[in-house]
């Protein structure tokens, strides 16, 4: 009876412990996988947390373009020279007036696209008075040459009006035109310069008595 109480005893602690074992695997597999996720969990966790501030650092050092176009204003003194055929005589002429000039920077420290307008006011010419104003739209090649020296070179488009009055009777030409412009910037700072420009002039139609001119003018800039 002793040794059958033994081996039952035995028998006993036996079987509880291969329950014990087989029971203990899929407990650690189970947590094996509940420890997987909570680490998938985390790392999108840190994923969504990180993700916007990286992109906003690459986009806050991503380079604006915008940051390096210069806006560029202007005044000046202009001349024109012509010569125009009116009433069996040839007038030369020989005006003086005042410009202003608006541009801007083609996202490049180089090129420039640039309005201006002129008024020559009225002049009289044997009897003949004379009036005219112009508007150009032109894109210039700059670049400087020195420290403080500067050139540009353009071409663009303009729109002159000339108005011709004879005792009663007054004609006005509106004449466009190509333009060429050439000239030279000296540098005072960042910020200001004094330049000197020649432009020729050509017209684009026949229908008109004022068929070119030669221009210059002298000229103080802004860049901001």
């Amino acid at each position: 009876m002793k040794t059958l109480d033994v081996f039952s005893r035995a028998a006993l602690v036996a079987w509880v412990a291969l329950l014990t074992f087989l029971s203990s695997p899929p407990t650690s597999f189970a947590q094996s996988e509940e420890d997987e996720d909570l680490m998938d969990y985390d790392q999108i966790v840190r994923e969504l947390s990180h993700g916007p501030t990286n992109r906003a650092q690459a986009t806050s050092t991503t380079t604006n373009p915008f940051d390096s176009v210069l806006m560029h204003g202007g005044v000046g003194l202009a001349s024109t020279f012509s010569s125009i055929p009116y009433q069996g005589q040839r007038i030369q002429l020989h005006q003086q007036g005042f410009q202003a000039a608006l541009g801007i920077d083609l996202f490049s420290e180089h090129w420039l696209a640039e309005g201006t307008a002129r008024s020559f006011g009225n002049a009289e010419y044997n009897q003949v008075n004379v009036g005219l104003k112009e508007f150009d739209l032109k894109v210039y090649y700059r670049d400087r040459i020195g420290s403080k020296l500067g050139v540009r070179a353009g071409a663009g488009l303009s729109a002159r009006y000339l108005t011709v009055k004879s005792g009663k009777s007054e004609t006005v030409y509106s004449t466009p035109a190509s333009v060429l412009g050439l000239g030279l910037e000296y540098f005072l700072g960042r910020s200001v310069s004094l330049g000197a420009e020649v432009s020729a002039r050509n017209t684009l139609i026949d229908e008109t008595i004022d068929r070119s001119a030669i221009d210059g003018t002298l000229r103080v800039d802004t860049h901001f």
